[in-house]
């Protein structure tokens, strides 16, 4: 048997590594790196079957969907995003995309919301979650007692760094410069693995992104999500600071 990782190969988001290295943990080997963005366009070279986990956020190309026949895959923890890129809305997950999911059914949804999409096309979906809830921790990571700040605002990061002293402080970001987009997947895995423990190791990680988020529940580590979906970012972001801060006096 054939097995292959989906990636988004040029992604600008960690998360998206984190994700495909979540679900390739499930697999023996990797024979083959799929890119997200061409699934349709996929052809081992032996015209084999090749079997894949699908998990995570699907899809820009949205064109490019249902997949290669090549692709024999168990859906879990996925999510189909709402945004309406080039117009095509939720259609592609109709006609032909509607009965690639009936026959790989059941299809286990991130959310509610995409297993709500399932639901209304009569396709059997159950509420299964993120794979990164599934990571497991490393062994011999050290405790920093370090905070670690994940993509959140200047006024959150200044106010910490004022509250605590900047040397107990590490700012990092989930976006992928361009130079490092497009790298081989196993540069990639080790780029992962090294944030991961980063995260394990950390006293507290404060971030706007979910996959730094639910990997730190994953790996028992305290983490504090702000969220960035509200109309009054301002003001949302300020009182969150102010919380946060709270929070981190009575933590410590």
């Amino acid at each position: 048997m054939k097995y292959g990782v989906i990636v988004y190969i040029q992604t600008d988001n960690i998360g998206d590594d984190i994700l495909s290295y979540a679900g390739m943990k499930y697999l023996p080997h990797v024979d083959y790196v799929i890119d997200r963005e061409s699934l349709d366009t996929f052809c081992p070279k032996q015209k084999e079957y090749v079997s894949v986990i699908m998990n995570g956020w699907f899809l820009f190309n949205k064109f490019n969907w249902p997949p290669s026949p090549y692709i024999n895959p168990k859906i879990i923890g996925i999510h189909f995003s709402n945004n309406n890129f080039r117009g095509i809305g939720d259609e592609y997950l109709d006609g032909l995309g509607q009965e690639y999911l009936k026959k790989n059914s059941p299809i286990g949804c991130r959310d509610t919301g995409t297993m709500e999409k399932m639901m209304s096309r009569n396709i059997s979906a159950y509420l299964s979650g993120c794979l990164t809830l599934t990571l497991s921790k490393f062994k011999n990571v050290e405790n920093t007692d370090k905070y670690v700040l994940v993509d959140v605002p200047d006024i959150l990061a200044d106010k910490m760094q004022k509250e605590l002293g900047p040397q107990r402080i590490e700012r990092f970001s989930h976006f992928v410069i361009p130079s490092e987009r497009g790298a081989e997947w196993s540069i990639r895995c080790e780029r992962v693995e090294n944030i991961l423990k980063k995260y394990q190791g950390a006293r507290l990680v404060i971030t706007t992104r979910l996959h730094c988020a639910l990997p730190c529940l994953a790996l028992g580590t305290p983490v504090i999500l702000i969220e960035e979906t509200s109309k009054d970012y301002k003001k949302v972001i300020f009182q969150n600071t102010l919380d946060v801060i709270l929070w981190i006096r009575f933590y410590i």
